[in-house]
């Protein structure tokens, strides 16, 4: 029973050790090097170079939102196959599109017409 008892305590104490280890490692001067510079770990809201007009987001946001409507109208029988597969490849054309004007522009932000113009090819999906 002791033996036992020592065996897993001494595991337990080597698994803590391992955690304690990785831990001071991952938070260590390299750590604290990266999370000084705000492009180590850029998230929606801190991007450099968008500024106040990210665009393709709001695109994003659109279309996913669309898309989810759809699968839930084709789920619960608001939408035939036909359909589903119409509106959907007007999603995907939108995307493409999309990607095309992220690319054409050097990989910078779309410009507004641009998302205008996207926006109105998304409003033309009709939903139910």
């Amino acid at each position: 029973m002791k033996k036992v008892f020592l065996l897993s305590a001494t595991l337990f104490l080597v698994c803590l050790l391992r955690q304690a280890v990785a831990l001071g490692t991952s938070s260590g001067t390299a750590g604290k090097a990266n999370a000084a510079s705000p492009s180590a770990n850029p998230s929606i809201g801190s991007v450099p170079g968008l500024g106040a007009n990210p665009n393709i987001y709001d695109l994003n946001i659109r279309l996913r939102q669309l898309t989810l409507q759809i699968q839930r109208d084709w789920k619960s029988g608001k939408l035939n196959e036909e359909q589903l597969q119409s509106s959907m490849e007007i999603v995907r054309t939108i995307r493409k599109k999309e990607n095309l004007y992220y690319f054409q522009n050097g990989r910078a932000d779309i410009t507004a017409g641009q998302k205008a113009e996207l926006l109105r090819l998304l409003d033309s999906v009709e939903t139910p």
